[in-house]
């Protein structure tokens, strides 16, 4: 994993995928100005973080690469993907709940919701100890 400040005259994204590398870009700020034709000019800053095939992925699951260390970035995109694990478990509760008249697929909402809590917390100490997931109701 490489980290560097980069520019680009195009607000990037955030993270672009490829066959030997992902780029993780976050932080943007722009800067509008004239350049040297007289043409106002806006130039978007990021820091960019470039990981080999399978480090982005490492990230995710809360393993950095050999020699990096844990910032607000890298685990920011840590705990996205935690909280993304939620996203389908949470639509199969609301579904159910509205489906059947069980109150504990209420309880289990509302358990998804505190894991989240906690996984939020979790940036205070760059933890990557993500507690289990709460276990759905029985159908």
């Amino acid at each position: 994993m490489d980290q560097t400040t980069a520019a680009s005259d195009t607000c990037p994204l955030e993270l672009v995928s490829g066959p030997t590398v992902t780029l993780y870009r976050c932080g943007v700020t722009s800067t509008t100005g004239e350049d040297e034709h007289g043409e106002t000019r806006t130039t978007y800053w990021y820091t960019e973080y470039r990981f080999a095939p399978g480090e982005y992925e490492m990230l995710c699951e809360g393993h950095l690469p050999a020699g990096a260390e844990w910032d607000e970035n890298l685990h920011r995109l840590f705990r996205q993907t935690q909280h993304r694990k939620t996203d389908d478990l949470y639509n199969e509760g609301y579904r159910n709940r509205r489906i059947t008249d069980n109150e504990a697929w209420d309880t289990y909402i509302t358990a998804l919701d505190e894991w989240n809590a906690q996984v939020t917390v979790l940036a205070t100490t760059f933890s990557t100890a993500v507690p289990e997931l709460p276990q759905k109701p029985a159908a």
